[in-house]
């Protein structure tokens, strides 16, 4: 049975990386739902899930100044899944650049990947956030030996520091190959965009309609 990549290091690496590149802060808040974190001062991490019915939260660690929840396919579980989405907050970190912090944590990805390679940084502001995201591709994990896509966007709040992943893990694939269709790759895209950091107590980071309840 193959274990979790929460656990065997892989999907941690936004934590493992933060230690070394944001000074921790104070205290951290505490869980989430399904669909949003909120936290101080009004700000909202809102990720939505593709389909919430057929989606389940399959873990959550908080550490400290850190908060990670986990989730898979209802179908699937920790110990054997296909597809994952991650989301991690690290509390009280302000002003960390969120395309160098994603730069750094793709060079760490690709140093457990045979072959790996990604897309460029693509910065952006989103509500007021400094936003970056990236697509890595990894013909064959060191880790879990299977082929995976990453598809990662980090937010710089004005309270805390955002990342969300979603994970494609399944048989390895040749180097050059093309993992997704140009289809999946709009919608997994599209999926991207939906995440946000906003705050309805400020009208110029208000949250988009029906984004967080």
């Amino acid at each position: 049975m193959k274990k979790s990549l929460c656990r065997t290091g892989f999907i941690s690496l936004p934590l493992l990386l933060a230690a070394s590149l944001i000074a921790a802060p104070a205290s951290a808040q505490s869980a989430a739902d399904k669909k949003t974190l909120p936290q101080r001062s009004g700000e909202i991490f809102v990720v939505n899930l593709p389909d919430p019915t057929n989606w389940k939260m399959g873990s959550q660690t908080e550490e400290k100044n850190k908060l990670m929840v986990e989730y898979v396919p209802k179908h699937q579980s920790m110990d054997a899944w296909q597809e994952m989405i991650a989301s991690y907050v690290f509390f009280g970190v302000q002003n960390a650049p969120a395309d160098v912090f994603l730069a750094r944590l793709l060079d760490k990805m690709n140093a457990v990947c045979e072959s790996g390679r990604h897309e460029k940084v693509a910065a952006a502001n989103e509500l007021g956030n400094a936003a970056a995201r990236s697509v890595h591709f990894c013909p064959k994990s060191l880790v879990s030996g299977d082929g995976e896509v990453t598809f990662l966007k980090a937010l710089q709040g004005r309270d805390n520091f955002y990342i969300v992943q979603r994970v494609w893990r399944g048989t390895p694939f040749a180097q050059h190959a093309q993992a997704f269709t140009p289809q999946k790759t709009a919608e997994w895209q599209r999926y991207l965009d939906s995440v946000v950091v906003c705050d309805n107590l400020d009208p110029a980071r208000a949250c988009p309609t029906g984004a967080a309840k």
